[in-house]
């Protein structure tokens, strides 16, 4: 489930913080081969909580099979930078 801006400031600001800053960004990574989907995957753990080869396979032999036939695969994600603080 993706939460918004907004959500994350109400939920610092439900903590008691004071939010200084707060920055959003949305990414762009473009994969042209497999392995380099398994390695992101095998390395950024939160993105597919227990990713193995395995438990995946024939998902990843659809997305093999799309790239070669289609190119690049793109994924898109947006990261928050929160800056807060507790009131003084």
């Amino acid at each position: 489930m993706e939460r918004t801006f907004e959500e994350r400031v109400a939920e610092a600001e439900a903590a008691g913080l004071e939010v200084v800053d707060l920055r959003a960004e949305s990414l762009r990574t473009e994969f042209r081969d497999i392995g380099a989907v398994v390695h992101f995957l095998r390395k950024v753990i939160r993105m597919v909580p227990g990713f193995t080869v395995e438990q995946y396979r024939d998902r990843l032999r659809e997305l093999h099979e799309r790239i070669e036939r289609d190119g690049p695969f793109l994924a898109h994600t947006t990261r928050f930078l929160i800056e807060a603080r507790k009131p003084a």
